[in-house]
């Protein structure tokens, strides 16, 4: 992620406009439902990580189905949001840092349709390595042709690109996932289509 690449721009504007994110977010029953099958199965014991938790809401949503999440966030100004809701966020980019935990699961929700091709692919198989051999990756994300900048919501601008659900089997097949569930999924966000996927590590 170079300085001045939109995802960077991207990053910027959410360190500016966390409080007013957190005062706006929901979380949606697709996305709700979506979450329900990322777990589906597991242990209340696993480990989860959530890349881009914002306002913490999806966490929220699995600490309520009984699972304990590690959030972490880009942006440093949701942090504190996240702390103030009685989690222990670390400050993590998934384009340039590294941990050394591993997973069995790792979510990333409204995240990846902020990258570019290259960047997307990069996160693709950088969280690969993030997982155990079992593990899986659930993530969502703005589906369509194309790429945007938006102001919607927030009074200031984010990128999208925008794939469709053929462009996302692909490169997850080639980033080396296997059982891959990509679905379309209409909701009633500003922006209605949706893909919600699970992919499993090898």
């Amino acid at each position: 992620m170079s300085v001045n690449s939109p995802s960077q721009e991207t990053l910027n504007s959410y360190e500016l406009s966390a409080q007013k994110f957190a005062e706006n977010a929901v979380i949606v029953p697709e996305a709700s439902a979506w979450l329900s099958s990322v777990v589906r199965d597991l242990k209340f014991d696993a480990s989860i990580l959530d890349i881009g938790s914002g306002a913490g809401n999806d966490a929220e949503a699995l600490r309520k189905l009984g699972y304990t999440v590690q959030c972490s966030d880009a942006a440093r100004s949701f942090l504190p949001i996240l702390e103030a809701k009685g989690f222990a966020p670390i400050h993590f980019n998934i384009l340039s840092d590294d941990l050394m935990t591993r997973f069995d699961v790792v979510i990333a929700n409204a995240v990846l349709h902020h990258f570019d091709d290259d960047e997307f692919e990069y996160a693709l198989r950088k969280i690969r390595t993030l997982l155990i051999p079992e593990g899986r990756f659930g993530f969502a994300l703005k589906a369509g042709e194309g790429c945007e900048w938006s102001s919607h919501k927030l009074g200031i601008n984010r990128y999208y690109r925008y794939r469709n659900k053929a462009v996302v089997d692909a490169a997850l097949q080639k980033a080396g996932y296997c059982r891959c569930d990509v679905r379309e999924v209409i909701t009633k966000r500003q922006h209605p289509l949706w893909l919600f996927a699970v992919a499993h590590n090898v």
